[in-house]
């Protein structure tokens, strides 16, 4: 990858008195250990990359270096020199995985650099209204996206707004999850360039999956597994052998398509004057996989909503659908109500739509997604869960409304590649159980290997044709 190598790696003379210490660290919750057993120093000027499979306790700890925890802390914190328990300090700045939730849905970008700069600084209309542009300069997003709201932003732009608010009080440590999850190559790089010039004023942590952002950034890579710290080495060590699989590892579903499932037509769809979508057409067949890409902001999102129904059709736009369609959200945390128990996420879209709430499907679901299908499993609550298993949550829940068309938007984003190998095995268990169709839509090109199909790349007018596939 050119950026990644261009990226010149910089040695500082880091002073080795920490700046964040964590000595013998517990957190549990819900009577589960998150992390056990801690130990980890942080010193001036370093950049460390938390890598680890999902649910190893990664974004917890991430989190309690913010001073951010859920459930029982057991151990000892030090921020600064200063003895304390987890507790939010400005010196230290946080950059969420890049969902749109993180922002205010009624506010634009610039009202929330502005909103944060009044927060921690006492400065006059003109003097905050100039920070807001030199941030949003610092972070290279473009001045026309200050007046859009979040709805309207890709999830690049997203990622860097984010990375903007996080920067607004100057912190002297940057704490980043997953910046570059369901991000397209080139606004991977553009992450890349961004963190390389942070990393030479700041300390940096980050979590991730993006072993070639480790490399190319970070001097320290510390690998987590189960709550606990397995290990810590230079960034330098780190294997560049990502496990694949062939691509007759997974079979194809054993269906016939034979019946349009899904037929659409003369979509047209304006994004703040960009054409997104001119007489955009699309069919899918039922039993069909198909997979397509697009880089950030062409409307990957925007189009997998309106064919699930969640957005509203433009005027003139033709949309046929022969029986249900389901849309498995990017997002999974977002996707599930906080104070809802697992079995009240599993039921409430049967709940809502009126259809009848079978124990013995629940159960049945979770079992092929490879989730407890207990009573005490189902009394827990999300936060109790790691993303992984959310996103798994989520597909047994799709599947108990039985849809004809399973839609998916990035299923395996922020997945470590084992996790992302069970996720695609579970997508096609699920279609092959349910004989339903099934469409993705994802940066992943690791899919086409892992489905053994190819992919269509995403256009204004419709997906690729002639057998134009997108070249892995």
């Amino acid at each position: 990858m050119n950026a990644v190598s261009s990226i010149q790696q910089v040695t500082n003379g880091a002073r080795y008195e920490p700046l964040v210490q964590l000595r013998n660290i517990t957190v549990t919750l819900d009577n589960k250990p998150i992390l056990q057993n801690v130990d980890f120093q942080l010193g001036e000027k370093q950049c460390v990359a938390i890598t680890g499979p999902s649910g190893a306790g990664k974004s917890t700890l991430l989190r309690l270096l913010a001073g951010i925890y859920h459930g029982h802390l057991e151990g000892h914190i030090e921020h600064f020199g200063t003895d304390c328990l987890a507790s939010p300090d400005s010196r230290i700045g946080m950059v969420p995985q890049g969902v749109a939730d993180n922002l205010n849905p009624h506010m634009t970008v610039v009202e929330h650099l502005l909103d944060g700069l009044d927060i921690h600084f006492k400065l006059s209309r003109r003097e905050c209204h100039k920070r807001a542009h030199d941030l949003a300069r610092q972070v290279a997003l473009p001045q026309v996206l200050l007046k859009r709201y979040p709805r309207h932003l890709s999830g690049g732009e997203i990622q860097r707004v984010l990375l903007a608010l996080a920067l607004v009080s100057d912190p002297e440590i940057l704490l980043l999850d997953e910046p570059t999850a369901a991000l397209d190559e080139y606004t991977r790089n553009q992450i890349y360039q961004l963190l390389a010039q942070q990393r030479r004023i700041r300390t940096i942590v980050l979590v991730t999956h993006d072993m070639d952002l480790a490399r190319a950034v970070a001097d320290k890579v510390v690998r987590m597994g189960s709550g606990k710290v397995l290990e810590q080495a230079p960034a330098t060590s780190l294997s560049s052998d990502i496990c694949s699989r062939a691509p007759d590892t997974f079979k194809e579903p054993l269906v016939s398509p034979s019946q349009q499932v899904l037929e659409l037509r003369q979509l047209n769809l304006n994004h703040h004057g960009r054409v997104l979508f001119s007489n955009f057409k699309m069919d899918l067949l039922r039993g069909s996989l198909t997979l397509v890409y697009g880089a950030s902001g062409s409307g990957k999102t925007t189009l997998a909503r309106v064919l699930a129904g969640w957005d509203p059709l433009p005027e003139g736009t033709e949309l046929h659908r022969n029986g249900k369609a389901v849309l498995l959200a990017q997002h999974a945390t977002a996707a599930c109500a906080r104070h809802f128990t697992l079995r009240q996420i599993l039921e409430e879209p049967l709940i809502v739509s009126q259809q009848p709430v079978h124990d013995s499907q629940i159960r049945h679901w979770l079992k092929q997604v490879h989730l407890p299908h207990t009573d005490q499993f189902l009394q827990r609550y999300p936060a109790s869960l790691s993303g992984g298993e959310l996103q798994r949550l989520l597909l047994a829940r799709a599947m108990l409304s039985e849809p004809e068309l399973l839609i998916a938007d990035e299923p395996t984003s922020a997945l470590d590649p084992a996790l992302r190998e069970e996720m695609v095995s579970l997508l096609l268990t699920v279609q092959r159980l349910s004989d339903c169709t099934l469409l993705i839509f994802t940066h992943d090109k690791a899919l086409v290997h892992l489905t053994g199909q190819a992919g269509w790349q995403l256009t204004s007018s419709g997906l690729s044709e002639n057998g134009h596939y997108v070249q892995i």
